[in-house]
């Protein structure tokens, strides 16, 4: 075989190599090419489906609320629908992604049925700038379906008359479009904070949401993603 086929082929087969994602994000980012990774994960699809005859709980992912995010358990899969809203079981894992970007997975949800940014990077939710947090309220603000940084609504607190919490949200929330999705099932799996602790620089979190938005927008920054995460009374 000429060297010059070997080297090729040799390109190839390093694109699939966890060590080449970042020259695949810079790359791809630039229109130069995809790759289409076939993964077993959750899509956009409308509605959720379960695999157990249990009653489920539903809870809400929240940065604000967060509609349109893949989520999956061993029970319950689908997206989720207003106001952050999914189905679960108590004491299972739980993912949420993006078409293949792995926004996060939490052991079990909370008692109090959210999950949180802080919840994802096992942080106190009255965390004060925490980057492994951030990226994750950076890259679901930068690809929120509305153009620009809108003011977030804080949730708020309503007791019932047996003295039971439950949470009411107002005001804006992040919308993810089928069209992110598809667009990050181009992209190898990709952790936001792999499961080694290791949070994803800031060039690639730009590359992801070039690609997500087709390059419609940019990356809201540390400080504007910070600013507009929620904070918890708890």
């Amino acid at each position: 075989m000429a060297p010059n086929m070997n080297k090729s082929k040799g390109k190839l087969l390093q694109a699939t190599h966890i060590s080449s994602k970042r020259e695949f994000l810079r790359l791809s980012a630039l229109g130069i090419g995809a790759l289409t990774v076939g993964l077993p994960l959750v899509g956009c699809g409308d509605g959720s489906s379960n695999t157990t005859t249990t009653a489920p709980k539903t809870g809400n992912f929240v940065d604000v609320p967060v509609q349109g995010l893949g989520y999956s358990s061993k029970s319950y899969s689908g997206i989720t629908g207003p106001s952050g809203s999914f189905n679960y079981s108590p004491d299972e894992p739980i993912t949420f992604t993006v078409g293949n970007v792995i926004i996060g997975t939490i052991s079990r949800v909370p008692s109090d049925g959210l999950v949180t940014t802080y919840d994802l990077v096992g942080q106190s939710r009255k965390s004060w700038w925490n980057i492994k947090s951030i990226v994750i309220a950076q890259f679901l603000q930068s690809i929120h379906s509305d153009l620009g940084v809108q003011t977030f609504i804080k949730p708020k607190y309503v007791k019932d008359a047996q003295g039971n919490t439950t949470v009411e949200f107002e005001g804006v929330m992040i919308s993810i479009p089928q069209s992110v999705h598809d667009n990050l099932k181009k992209v190898p799996l990709t952790y936001l904070n792999d499961p080694s602790g290791v949070h994803i620089t800031q060039t690639d979190l730009a590359a992801l949401v070039k690609i997500a938005t087709d390059g419609k927008k940019p990356l809201v920054s540390c400080v504007a993603a910070e600013t507009h995460q929620i904070f918890y009374p708890v």
